[in-house]
């Protein structure tokens, strides 16, 4: 896989070309979508997760969202589910309301959780939260997924807030900017993409690779990483 800088890094936590270069078995076949795409308006998207040691090539599982257009601003509904090994399967499902100002500011959300247990066990949790209570800005780990497909594709000043993770945590000083934009070959010829990257106590630094029309095709975080499946467009 080749992989070429576009114009200058603009964050210096990572090189531009790190994380892509470790997917270089996923992406080598990947095929991004060639259908018109306004991340405004209704979409859908579903990815597969991978986990970036071992059999990279394996997917551990997936994630899918539907987003629709809802009380001037938008709903985003979602759907997991990850292998635990021998069989199990971890699943998490919910939805985030919010603005579709630029950090898709959330309004109210809930996720219920449904883990694999010992012996054959399963494990069910609840999540629902509202911000009607909380001031500055702010951000979710879902409703992240909307706004960064919405963002200028050149460097702007780098966005401060407080992050909201699925099950409710609130951590603060989380910040998201936009790293600059790289040159991948695939199948179908090469393929540019700008990534935005989010740093922030609590987590491991996301970084979220969107092509020229806005559509969020790779994220990353850790040894995490999700591709966009074209099979499922």
């Amino acid at each position: 896989m080749h992989l070429e800088k576009i114009g200058e890094q603009q964050t210096d936590h990572m090189p531009l070309d790190f994380p892509l270069s470790l997917m270089k078995p996923l992406l080598e076949g990947f095929s991004a979508p060639v259908a018109a795409f306004d991340p405004r308006k209704a979409w859908e998207a579903r990815y597969l997760t991978y986990c970036l040691v071992g059999n990279v090539k394996v997917p551990t599982g997936f994630v899918a969202l539907d987003r629709t257009s809802a009380g001037g601003g938008f709903v985003l509904r979602v759907r997991c589910e990850r292998s635990a090994g021998k069989g199990r399967v971890h699943r998490i499902d919910g939805e985030v309301s919010g603005a579709t100002d630029e950090l898709a500011t959330p309004r109210e959300w809930r996720a219920t959780g449904d883990a694999a247990g010992a012996r054959g066990t399963r494990l069910r949790s609840n999540w629902n939260g509202s911000a009607e209570k909380l001031s500055g800005k702010l951000s979710h780990q879902w409703s992240l997924l909307d706004a960064v497909q919405r963002m200028p594709q050149k460097p702007f000043p780098k966005l401060s807030f407080q992050y909201i993770t699925y099950d409710g945590a609130l951590l603060p000083r989380h910040t998201l900017a936009y790293r600059g934009a790289v040159e991948i070959q695939t199948g179908q010829g090469p393929l540019r993409l700008h990534g935005y990257e989010q740093l922030g106590g609590g987590i491991l630094p996301w970084i979220y690779y969107t092509g020229d029309s806005g559509r969020l095709l790779i994220a990353v975080s850790g040894l995490e990483a999700w591709l966009f499946d074209g099979a499922a467009a």
